[in-house]
């Protein structure tokens, strides 16, 4: 979970328009 929350922070960062899917996905 830690993982993947980092990481989707990043992603976040960097690209916020995929970012929201992969949130809504996860």
């Amino acid at each position: 979970n830690y993982i993947e929350t980092v990481w989707g922070r990043g992603y976040v960062l960097r690209d916020p328009e995929p970012a929201q899917k992969a949130a809504a996905n996860g």
